[in-house]
Parts: structure tokens; C-alpha cells; sequence
């Protein structure tokens, strides 16, 4: 007898073909994006990929191929974004087929930022951990952000770490940012209620702002902790940064529907409120209670 397949029979036909139906959007996208990548030339390379799982604070690594462009094909202040194919268990005969990717590399590697590369993976996948949470309370508009993960190109000198993400096609927005910035003209309540949510949620240990991406999945966060003992990386103001977010942050529409806290900081200029604030969070009570969701939330 053939032995039955494990779980099978849990999963709902409908949310099988509607996890189909959005995997086949996104090969859509990435083919008309990454129409003039060709890897016919690019040779396959092993690399070690590198996987975290908040859930547990592990990392697992295992084998893959995969072909990286030789030039960027973007460049900022201190890295290099190229694009990427790798193969997948399920993929064996054709790259063209292959899932698209975005690999960055900081411009200079050193034994420091090497070590900034598996921060940086961990800090989006708690990100996501946090979207989750959100999500479970049934929101309006669910959010998520892109998996995160290493590869370690072990064949090529000193075996070069990039931070992957899939390639994701769309207009990016940047919504806030870890210093209190609000981008007025396109302001939406989802992302900014997110981040109020992740203050009240973790009972004031942590909040996660910095909100960009495509539409509603988000990439490349930033953690401020309130705990003394816990630092999210160069990007983490602590309380300083979340009294930033408050002095800017107007509750809407979804953060009354979660019943958050709206926080009231001080009068006076922005520098002398951030300065007061933190103990003003401090000493604020955490209500999270069932939310009452408005048919006009965005």
C-alpha cells in the first residue's frame, strides 16, 4: 500500500488553489521585470543558505544552486542589489523557470558587517512574527513582510554573505520611518497602526517601524526596543525613537477599532517632547482589546 501523504488531507482545496493563484501573479510579475535577465551565460554556483526561525531563535542551513548576475543592478550609499535565480527542491530542469530574487552585499565586507547580515535577517523575520500577530486580529487589510534569508557563496574567495528577499514588482512606498517620519500625502492607517500595535502588543518592550514596501508586504524594518538590555542594531533609537513615532503618529481609524492607547506626549517643541516622553511611555498602560473594525480602514 502507498503510504498516504502527511497531512494532506488538512489542507482545504480552496486555499490550495488560492495559494496557486497568488504564486502564479507573482511568476507573472517577476517574468515581466526580469524579462532581459539572462542566465544562459551566468554559471550556477553552491551556496549555503542560511535560514532563521524566530520561533524557535535558530538558524538551519542547507545546500543550494543558484546564479547571480555579475553586475548590480542597483547601488545605494553602502551596498549592492543584484538580481538573482535560485533553484528550488521542486525546480531541476530549467532556470527560466526558477524563482527570481534580490541579493544585497554591502560595498566593503568586514568581519563587523558580515555579522550585520544575520542581524538584519533576524530583525525582518521578527518583523513578521509581529505581522502575524496583527493579522490574527482580523484586520481590514492583512500585511505581511518578504522572507528573509543568508547565502554564503562558499566557492568564491572568503565565501561572500548576501541578504536575499523574493523580488517583489510594484510601486515601493515608504510609509514611516524609525525617526518619526510620516509621509503625509499618501498617509494610510494600516502601516501606522501596525506600528502602534506592536508597542501595545508586546506590553511596551518593542516597536517595529520603518514601514515600506510594495502595497502591504513591508521589507527592510527597524526594531526600537524599550527594554535596556536589548538593541535592534544601529537603526534602534529605544524609547527615544518610539516618543519620535508618537509625536507624529495621529490614531485612525484602525487604531481605535484595536482600542490602542492613544498617547498624548507634551507641549513645546518636537526635541524637549522626545526628550519627556520616554518615561511618559513608561509609566502608559497597555489596552488590547477585541477590535470593532471599521468598514472605512485603509
Amino acid at each position: 500500500n502507498t503510504p498516504a501523504r502527511p497531512y494532506a488531507h488538512r489542507v482545504p482545496n480552496h486555499v490550495v488553489e488560492n495559494w496557486k493563484r497568488v504564486c502564479n501573479a507573482g511568476i507573472i510579475y517577476d517574468r515581466k521585470e526580469y524579462g532581459d535577465f539572462d542566465v544562459t551565460g551566468i554559471p550556477a554556483e553552491r551556496a549555503m543558505r542560511h535560514t532563521y526561525h524566530p520561533d524557535t531563535d535558530t538558524w538551519t542551513k542547507n545546500m543550494v544552486l543558484v546564479k547571480l548576475e555579475p553586475q548590480p543592478f542597483q547601488e545605494g550609499r553602502l551596498r549592492y542589489a543584484f538580481r538573482m535565480k535560485k533553484f528550488s527542491n521542486w525546480h531541476t530542469t530549467s532556470w527560466r523557470m526558477a524563482s527570481n530574487f534580490v541579493a544585497k552585499c554591502f560595498k566593503h565586507e568586514t568581519p563587523e558587517n558580515r555579522k550585520d547580515y544575520f542581524h538584519e535577517v533576524k530583525l525582518q523575520m521578527h518583523a513578521k512574527t509581529w505581522a502575524e500577530k496583527f493579522n490574527a486580529r482580523n484586520p481590514p487589510k492583512k500585511i505581511d513582510f518578504i522572507v528573509a534569508f543568508l547565502i554564503e557563496l562558499i566557492d568564491r574567495p572568503g565565501a561572500p554573505l548576501f541578504f536575499v528577499e523574493k523580488y517583489i514588482h510594484g510601486s515601493f512606498e515608504k510609509h514611516n520611518s524609525n525617526s518619526g517620519f510620516v509621509d503625509d500625502e499618501n498617509q494610510r492607517s494600516t502601516p501606522h497602526a501596525f506600528s502602534h500595535f506592536t508597542f501595545e502588543a508586546s506590553s511596551h518592550q518593542l516597536m517595529v517601524v520603518d514601514i515600506q514596501g510594495v502595497g502591504d508586504l513591508y521589507t527592510d524594518p527597524v526594531i526600537h526596543s524599550c527594554v535596556g538590555n536589548v538593541d535592534f542594531g544601529d537603526g534602534d533609537l529605544h524609547l527615544r525613537g518610539v516618543s519620535l513615532f508618537f509625536l507624529s503618529h495621529q490614531c485612525n481609524t484602525v487604531c481605535r477599532a484595536l482600542d490602542l492607547s492613544p498617547f498624548s506626549l507634551f507641549e513645546g517643541n518636537a526635541e524637549e517632547s522626545a526628550e519627556a516622553a520616554p518615561k511618559h511611555l513608561q509609566d502608559a498602560k497597555t489596552v488590547v482589546r477585541s477590535p470593532k473594525w471599521s468598514t472605512s480602514a485603509s
